[in-house]
């Protein structure tokens, strides 16, 4: 590919190729098999960032999880606080914040309290903390609730579509 027949400005995707495949050389203890060079240039991934950029991309990747695994909770319905009758509800900040400091100062709590408010993705977040028993157990909880709600899902998609099939024949109301 050349950049005259594309319109696409210097510095060429060849050129481009050519670092991404020295970054990956200078990162990688050993010799790169021949014909993996190019696998993952379209994908960005920390073996693709400068060497003295990676950290901070993967502690992007972590900030936008932990943004996301926040705000999914504070949409939800969770026990953030006790209230008082009469008390007006909290705001979505309040939720976030409470939220925010709950997985910080305890992690563990912070699953077992909002954990059913979480998505599959949102559990990345965790994995440095594995080993401790409780996140753990925890994590353990989630992914099979995860499981079942999926599964359950499937089971009725199932049943409704028997149910409309049999409504179509004319044999459901026999």
């Amino acid at each position: 590919m050349n950049s005259e027949s594309e319109g696409t400005a210097p510095p060429t995707e060849a050129a481009m190729a050519e670092c991404k495949t020295e970054q990956r050389q200078i990162e990688t203890p050993g010799p790169v098999p021949v014909g993996t060079e190019a696998l993952d240039d379209s994908v960005p991934s920390q073996q693709n960032a400068e060497p003295g950029t990676s950290f901070s991309s993967t502690g992007d990747s972590k900030n936008t999880t932990k943004q996301k695994l926040l705000t999914r909770v504070a949409h939800s319905d969770g026990h953030f606080k006790s209230q008082q009758r009469g008390e007006p509800d909290l705001t979505f900040q309040e939720k976030f914040d409470i939220a925010q400091d709950v997985l910080t100062k305890k992690p563990a709590t912070f699953l077992s309290r909002f954990g059913q408010y979480l998505v599959a993705e949102d559990l990345s977040f965790f994995d440095d903390m594995r080993g401790d028993y409780m996140i753990d157990f925890h994590m353990k909880e989630i992914l099979n609730q995860l499981d079942k709600r999926q599964n359950k899902t499937v089971v009725r998609n199932r049943r409704y579509e028997a149910m409309q099939q049999m409504m179509s024949e004319g044999s459901y109301f026999r």
